[in-house]
């Protein structure tokens, strides 16, 4: 019975969410031995996007400007955090400071559009981009599925919660949460194989069981967040579920030229796998569920991860 269960929320991921991820690199290291800020053009000119992985948060950006100011974004399992300070540099050391702490980054000038930055045993790549400045254009763009990245950490190696005792379906009380991460993976391989943008909507090219392809078609926004002076961060929101349990799923959004990055934090990967299993149990069982259901589902959920967001990128 459990199968069919499973079954059953594999195809609902299929058909009703998108989600998101990208697999990191990086290079052979070189000195840089700048130490005046004022002739870090490199370093001051632009924003810079981390992509790695490294064990870091996802949805990492930094800005350093000429007067010694540094501007961070990022997307962590509590939620975004965006904080500002000073910063000076010693030899290959990056010192920030901020009302609360100091703390130093040891950095590595690959070239003026890459840098390679180590703290706490973590070794993090940067892309210099401007492409966070503009609202990304996706009007009458298709970008076809490039890579799937997903990262998750569990407290104490706690991998499954117990389903609430009305919410239990063929007398599984407990729901792995591996394995459905591992099944939601796979949906959104296919969910993002070819999606069209339109001003106001996603066209999303699925397929069903007989192999016919067709194209969903879900409404988005995009709303833009202050970063730094016209530096904006962007979300693209759009309704997914079913007619009589829809949600909202929000991406943070990135388009560096051809490359365009969704990223889910960990909140809102949470949330979505609550709302997977409502639905799931929905259509198994022909029984409603509640927003306490989903409030309750999300709580457990939450107690077992320490880290769990997913990204993805697609290429034009």
């Amino acid at each position: 019975m459990m199968n069919k269960f499973i079954k059953n929320l594999f195809f609902l991921c299929c058909t009703m969410v998108l989600s998101a991820g990208f697999v990191a690199c990086s290079d052979d290291e070189d000195t840089n031995n700048e130490q005046n800020v004022t002739n870090m053009k490199w370093l001051t000119d632009g924003t810079w996007v981390c992509n790695t992985d490294g064990g870091a948060e996802a949805g990492n950006i930094w800005k350093f400007t000429e007067k010694g100011q540094f501007y961070h974004f990022a997307c962590t399992r509590t939620g975004v955090t965006q904080i500002n300070g000073t910063f000076t540099v010693d030899g290959s050391n990056l010192i920030l400071t901020n009302k609360e702490t100091s703390q130093t980054l040891t950095f590595v000038r690959k070239s003026d559009t890459e840098l390679v930055v180590t703290y706490e045993g973590k070794t993090l790549t940067y892309n210099h981009s401007d492409g966070l400045t503009n609202k990304p254009e996706l009007n009458g763009t298709t970008y076809n599925y490039h890579n799937l990245y997903t990262k998750l950490r569990f407290k104490d190696g706690k991998t499954s919660i117990i389903i609430p005792e009305h919410l239990q379906y063929g007398g599984n009380k407990e729901l792995n949460l591996v394995k459905l991460s591992s099944q939601i993976e796979r949906a959104l391989q296919l969910i993002f194989k070819k999606t069209t943008f339109s001003d106001t909507k996603m066209f999303v090219e699925q397929q069903d069981d007989m192999g016919n392809v067709y194209n969903r078609e879900f409404p988005y926004t995009i709303t833009s967040h202050p970063f730094y002076e016209n530096y904006q961060v962007h979300t693209l929101s759009y309704t997914a579920g079913t007619e009589s349990h829809p949600y909202q799923v929000n991406f943070y959004i990135s388009q560096f030229g051809d490359r365009l990055t969704l990223m889910l934090d960990t909140e809102g990967s949470i949330e979505t796998l609550a709302h997977f299993y409502c639905i799931a149990y929905e259509s198994v069982t022909g029984q409603k569920t509640t927003a306490e259901d989903v409030e309750e589902l999300k709580k457990r959920i939450a107690d077992c991860y320490d880290e769990c967001y997913s990204l993805i990128v697609m290429k034009k």
